[in-house]
Order: C-alpha cells, then sequence, then structure tokens
C-alpha cells in the first residue's frame, strides 16, 4: 500500500516562501504518493539546497582511543550534486555537500539524503521558475487526472500497471507455468484457468 493516507492522498505543501521580487525561497513538501515522488524529483536541480531528516553513521572515540559507530537520525542540508529516481523502491536519492552546521557531520561532507513517501523535506532555489510552480501546483491538487489500471500480458505471464499522468507503476507480477497443449490432457486449459483467475 503506497499511500500515507487513503485514496485522497496528495502532496501536501508544508511551506511556502518565495520572494516576488527575484523568485528565490523555500518550498517545504510531504509526498504521499509515488506521483509526487516523480514530480519531486522534476523539481530538484542540481545546486538546488534540501533539507531533511536522515540517518548517518556518527564514529566516536573513548577515552581509551576505541572507536564506536552510531546510527543517529538528524536533520541535514545538502546542495544537490546528482538525483537519483529509484521507481522499485519508491526512493529519491540526493547525493551532495553538507550544507549545515552540525556537531556530527563537518560542512561540505559528501552525504546521500533518501527522500521517501510521508517523509516531509524542503527545497531551498534561487529562483523559482513558473514551471516549478506549476509542478506543485499540480502535485497538491487532488483533482488529478484519473489513473488507469493496465495488465499487460503474455501467457502465463501478466503485469498489473497504474498509469497516471506521469508514472507507471507496477503493481503486481503474476507468473504461472503452463504446460503445452496434449491431447487428452486437461493440465493445460486448467493452467490457462488458473493463470486468469490469478489476475481478476
Amino acid at each position: 500500500h503506497n499511500n500515507c493516507q487513503g485514496k485522497e492522498a496528495k502532496m501536501k505543501l508544508t511551506k511556502k516562501d518565495i520572494s516576488a521580487k527575484d523568485g528565490s525561497g523555500t518550498v517545504g513538501l510531504k509526498p504521499e504518493t509515488p506521483e509526487d515522488l516523480w514530480h519531486a524529483y522534476n523539481l530538484l536541480q542540481t545546486g538546488d539546497l534540501v533539507r531533511c531528516t536522515t540517518i548517518r553513521k556518527v564514529m566516536k572515540e573513548t577515552n581509551t582511543g576505541s572507536t564506536s559507530s552510531n546510527k543517529m537520525r538528524m536533520m541535514l542540508t545538502i546542495e544537490v550534486k546528482k538525483v537519483d529516481f529509484d521507481v522499485d523502491s519508491l526512493q529519491l536519492r540526493l547525493s551532495g555537500t553538507n550544507q549545515s552546521e552540525n556537531e556530527h557531520v563537518r560542512m561540505g561532507a559528501h552525504h546521500t539524503l533518501t527522500l521517501e513517501l510521508c517523509r516531509a523535506f524542503s527545497i531551498e532555489k534561487l529562483c523559482w521558475d513558473q514551471v516549478f510552480l506549476d509542478i506543485i501546483e499540480e502535485a497538491c491538487h487532488p483533482e488529478r487526472e484519473a489513473e488507469i489500471a493496465a495488465v499487460v500480458m503474455q501467457p502465463g505471464l501478466a503485469h498489473l500497471c497504474m498509469v497516471t499522468g506521469s508514472l507507471t507503476i507496477t503493481k503486481a507480477k503474476i507468473e504461472i507455468t503452463i504446460p503445452k497443449k496434449r491431447t487428452g490432457s486437461t493440465n493445460h486449459q486448467k493452467a490457462i484457468n488458473r493463470f486468469f483467475e490469478a489476475i481478476y
């Protein structure tokens, strides 16, 4: 189940602070459906500052000189260098350098932030073009175009996909071995019936 809050889930706009003078500013968002992550992917550019909670391994040195590492959740701001959208895990990975003062992570240190469903983040841009504002408008309004369900099939293999305005997501893969037709044997027909039952 990929929505945070049922069918009506949509991208939440948690903050919008954009200068009327030069278009610079920050927008806070919380993605609630896979399509929201796709919209976020289209909003992001190299050089943007993204702020979000993240888990980072922190090394500690004890008095005796030995070191131990702990995973800590912290808030970091990175300057985006690279953006990857993983459709299978529904995660957006942002690689960049740390731009916020933090006792555990030095300024300029490389870090990868992962944006995922139901986790709020903010994007700061030097200029929010109208194209980006339109993407936010589309993402944050629930009157979305209808989703279409499609079944892509070949004998014994079917993929059930959801098609929205900007994304196709495979929801299920159904695979059943179908024996060859043999005179006097009903195995072939039984397997085909089983295959169709599994799809429907």
